[in-house]
């Protein structure tokens, strides 16, 4: 690092430099941000004359690599955030709506104006986060500003996408349209990638023929603000909201909005109206009375309060241990105690109807009439929601689930300013200790206890124990033990497929009723080989079962108990043989349904023929060894001339097909390969033959038409849509996207990862990828390969998306969607970007950036 500032001629900002999040990080996007510029000396001056205030830049590009882009893309913006006193300075809606309207007013088209707006969106970002890494503005301020943002680009982006609808239309009328606020962004809470939550309202004299159009440009203007673009999207928008949800029309008249809260909205929904407010709009006033007059009723009956904890305990229930938003003692907790207490008691104490969390645990804290721990309270949800800021400004992800690697805790702990992972856990887990406590003990005398009695087991959990061999045993530990019928009831629903398997398996039910299912230790054997088999099949189920619980991927430790087992039986040949892995396995991507899919070459100096035989007894040993329970196979038709060539071809023979009767899709293939056994200088083999020269025109046109030839012979048009692995972006284009961006830029194949989350991201350090594009590939990875092992588990047919609307929901409830409508539109969101990325990277010959 030293090194490297040095070259830089900025030596000096080193201890500056070690202060940020990941240092390393810091100092690779601040080259890449010098290096944008056409004058970089006079950048580096730019820092020198900022002094110790070039921190709030470093903060930015140590802690997040999407920022770092927008700085990169924009190098001119880091002048925003070296200002200490621009950045402490409040914003105002106002003025951010008349900064993006002189910006407008330049622009040429619709497209170019909305991408005006994402410029704006990025610049004050930048100045947010700036100022709160640098601590310069507390928590509440940052979640307002943000929210303050979000309302200023949601107005221009209204104002634009109605005046270019409206000359589209040849219509003279003003906006009729207000647009309601839900969630956080109603609260002011907003997190920097949180969906908004908006409800479209108009007049109720509005004319049929104007609330059509009015209903084409609220879809219009949701798309604007949703869909990627140069810059990213705005926001994602949920309008789930509306009366009768995605069932309902996408704009209601006033009336109908008033009409629905008093006859047919749920008691959820009222608690969601408890956060709303009109951020466009001229009848805030009308709005505000259905505001207060529908969630703030008095003589709130209490046990109608019940249906919501029940709500609340069956989504926990579903929740991974990691959640700091959803599990237990997270941010959730807080806010849905705070809203059944204003639920409750807001008719009669008007101080407890504001919509920030915050502010209504200083209200009550002033009330001093409940004997709740506010103070404990606001500083867990001040901390918890940090720790959510962090982990969103690290990915550019929505996300709320802390990451399994020290690496990635260590940085969290370093942007919370504390030393430690073991402080930053031991902080965290007492937080939520903290908060789960106050919230069962305030929220305990709502509970009706109607649920069933403790010495009574469903039939579902006695239908999985008759399956066991000692079912009366099992049964009296369920008795004494609820949270086991819980877990039980969870897997038979989860994981179907294998439930039976679990019951009926000694080991693996004991796991059940110790909780070791969901230990997550090293993939390790140790007893005599004939062991190994059922041992390998014990850890994947329990891994299955315990990410599909957790709602989290099991890909990397399937990864593991393949390759445990994969050296285990091929060590006796290792003196003779090397051991490449390719596909899924090379990815470190096993699903529940994998195969091995294997390359193995002759040793340096060894006979063929010896080296064939030594495969044939390889193989064999295998196939023993899979009866055993493990029922994963090997698939060696990947090797060189494919079925043809040999098992164990050699290195040389090796080279001088790749200079003769190689084909393009060959050298594809190979690009992914993993030395699993093999010395130092196998890797490099390979990568020289795959990345000796670049992917010319003829040679990239060649894959494209087998691709699209091998999806037309083994798909039909129905299965190309449906099919998560082999259909229209499904994980083989994705696959196909990072491979040919290293055919075409071999440089960087020689030394790219394996693992595909890891290629997208050094591609993305590379500039190959921009943020948008990062951002799309690894969301889409995460949902394709968790979509896949759902499938699998739920015991529907192999990777394909259901049809069956029950099915299809039970899949979104499987993957943490709340319908399978929203579950189809994710996919459809996915797998539409990952199919253009890759038609856009057959179609860029020089292939600039993604």
């Amino acid at each position: 690092m030293v090194e490297r500032l040095e070259a830089l001629g900025l030596a000096w900002l080193e201890p500056l430099v070690r202060l940020t999040g990941s240092p390393a990080r810091c100092v690779t996007n601040l080259e890449r941000w010098i290096e944008a510029t056409s004058n970089p000396r006079t950048q580096c001056e730019s820092l020198l004359d900022a002094g110790p205030h070039s921190i709030y830049l470093l903060n930015l590009l140590g802690a997040s690599d999407q920022l770092s882009d927008t700085l990169i893309q924009n190098p001119d913006l880091a002048h925003l955030v070296l200002d200490e006193e621009t950045l402490r300075k409040p914003l105002q809606v106002d003025a951010i709506v008349a900064e993006g309207r002189r910006s407008l007013s330049v622009a040429n088209s619709p497209s170019h104006r909305l991408d005006r707006i994402r410029l704006l969106k990025q610049m004050w970002t930048v100045r947010i986060a700036a100022a709160d890494l640098g601590g310069l503005i507390g928590q509440e301020e940052v979640w307002l500003r943000i929210s303050q943002l979000a309302d200023a680009v949601i107005c221009l982006t209204c104002e634009v996408v109605w005046a270019d609808f409206c000359t589209e239309k040849d219509l003279l009328l003003v906006n009729p349209v207000s647009i309601v606020a839900f969630g956080k962004l109603g609260g002011s809470e907003l997190n920097y990638s949180s969906d908004v939550d908006l409800v479209f309202v108009v007049p109720d004299d509005i004319s049929a023929k104007n609330e059509a159009h009015v209903s084409r440009f609220c879809e219009r203007l949701s798309r604007a603000m949703s869909d990627q673009m140069g810059r990213g999207h705005l926001y994602r928008v949920d309008l789930r909201l509306r009366p009768f949800g995605s069932r309902g029309p996408i704009v209601a008249k006033f009336s109908a909005l008033e009409q629905y809260y008093v006859n047919d909205a749920a008691l959820w929904e009222i608690l969601a109206l408890i956060r709303a407010r009109m951020i466009v709009g001229i009848e805030q006033e009308r709005f505000d009375e259905l505001r207060i007059g529908t969630a703030f009723q008095p003589n709130r009956i209490d046990f109608s309060i019940d249906e919501l904890l029940l709500m609340r305990s069956e989504l926990e229930a579903l929740t991974g241990r990691d959640d700091i938003k959803r599990g237990p003692g997270g941010i959730r907790d807080v806010e849905f105690l705070v809203q059944i207490l204003q639920l409750i008691f807001g008719a009669t104490m008007p101080e407890l109807q504001q919509r920030s969390t915050l502010a209504v645990l200083r209200a009550i804290q002033a009330e001093k009439s409940f004997d709740l721990e506010t103070c404990v309270l606001a500083e867990s949800y001040e901390f918890l929601r940090k720790l959510e800021h962090r982990l969103q400004l690290i990915g550019g992800l929505q996300t709320h689930e802390l990451p399994a690697e020290e690496e990635s805790l260590q940085v969290i702990a370093r942007l919370l300013a504390i030393e430690t992972v073991g402080q930053f856990t031991g902080k965290l887990e007492a937080t939520r200790r903290a908060v789960r406590r106050i919230y069962s003990a305030t929220l305990g005398e709502f509970q009706s206890g109607s649920g069933p009695k403790e010495d009574e087991i469903s039939p579902l959990v006695k239908e999985f124990l008759n399956l066991s061999q000692a079912p009366s045993q099992y049964e009296l530990a369920v008795k004494d033990n609820s949270d086991i019928a819980v877990l039980i009831e969870q897997i038979t629903e989860f994981c179907p497929s294998i439930s039976a398997e679990i019951a009926g398996n000694p080991v693996l039910i004991e796991a059940v009723f110790s909780g070791d299912i969901f230990a997550d230790g090293k993939i390790e054997f140790v007893g005599p080989d004939y062991l190994l088999s059922k041992y390998c099949r014990v850890q994947v189920v329990s891994a299955l079962v315990r990410n599909a619980l957790d709602r989290t991927d099991p890909s990397s430790d399937l990864s593991k108990i393949a390759e445990m087992a994969l050296g285990r039986i091929f060590e006796p040949f290792s003196r003779e043989l090397d051991l490449l892995v390719v596909g899924s396995l090379a990815g470190y991507e096993f699903t529940g349904t994998s195969d091995c899919d294997v390359i193995i070459l002759a040793k340096q100096g060894a006979e063929q023929s010896d080296s064939e035989v030594a495969v044939q007894r390889f193989l064999k040993s295998w196939e023993e060894f899979r009866r055993g329970g493990y029922r994963v196979s090997l698939d060696v038709r990947l090797r060189p001339e494919g079925k043809k060539g040999l098992l164990a071809p050699s290195r040389a023979a090796i080279s001088l097909y790749a200079k003769d009767g190689m084909e393009t899709w060959e050298r594809f293939a190979l690009g992914r390969a993993r030395v699993l056994v093999g010395d130092a200088e196998l890797k490099a083999f390979l990568r020289q033959i795959v990345y000796q020269e670049p992917l010319d025109a003829n040679a990239n046109a060649e894959l494209k038409e087998m691709k699209l030839r091998m999806e037309r012979e083994r798909l039909t048009p129905l299965e190309f849509e449906r099919n998560l692995k082999l259909g229209s972006g499904g994980l083989e284009d994705l696959q196909w996207i990072l491979q040919l961006a290293f055919l075409k830029n071999p440089d960087l194949g020689f030394d790219s990862p394996n693992g595909t989350l890891a290629r997208i991201e050094y591609l993305g350090e590379a500039g190959l990828i921009e943020s948008a594009g990062k951002e799309l590939l690894s969301q889409a990875l995460k949902y394709l390969r968790s979509a896949r092992n759902s499938i699998y588990l739920l015991g529907f047919e192999p990777d394909m998306l259901p049809e069956i609307p029950a099915k299809l929901d039970l899949l979104a409830s499987h993957l943490g969607f709340t319908s399978g409508d929203e579950l189809k539109s994710a996919d459809r969101l996915y797998r539409s970007g990952v199919r253009d990325l890759l038609r856009l990277i057959w179609d860029n010959e020089s292939l600039t950036a993604l």
